[in-house]
């Protein structure tokens, strides 16, 4: 089986559920961890035993095929932009982004690469939408 190379950017509280459960799919090999603070980086990287890196040397490096995006809402544009421009498939922690024009300048930029970047959905099970006035 082909592993697929994983990039994660953002090393704050919710890293730690990816890191833990990445191990439980075979098919992930997780290639490294990045964060503006590198000692962040270093730390998740000393837990789970993989390699630190800054954000542009994951970005750049050719074995990442999908940078996992776990930055906090306000850098899911630009991190998700500059993994587009590096030819990187993009999985982001929702929102997708802070406003509608960043959100369709995204999209935008990954279609024009023809790449899939998505925000983590809500399984529709879990969402109740009422109708206006309802």
């Amino acid at each position: 089986m082909r592993q697929i190379g994983i990039g994660i950017v953002g090393c704050g509280n919710i890293s730690d559920a990816y890191l833990k459960a990445a191990p439980t799919f075979p098919v992930l090999d997780i290639i490294g961890v990045a964060d503006i603070n590198s000692t962040a980086a270093q730390a998740k990287a000393a837990a789970y035993g993989v390699t630190a890196m800054s954000i542009d040397g994951l970005l750049a490096h050719p074995r990442v095929e999908i940078v996992l995006n776990l930055t906090t809402p306000q850098y899911h544009v630009p991190v998700g932009l500059q993994a587009v421009a590096h030819g990187k498939h993009v999985y982001s922690e929702k929102p997708l982004a802070t406003t509608l024009a960043d959100a369709e300048r995204l999209v935008a930029a990954a279609r024009e690469k023809m790449f899939a970047s998505a925000a983590r959905r809500i399984p529709s099970s879990a969402v109740r939408i009422r109708p206006p006035g309802g």
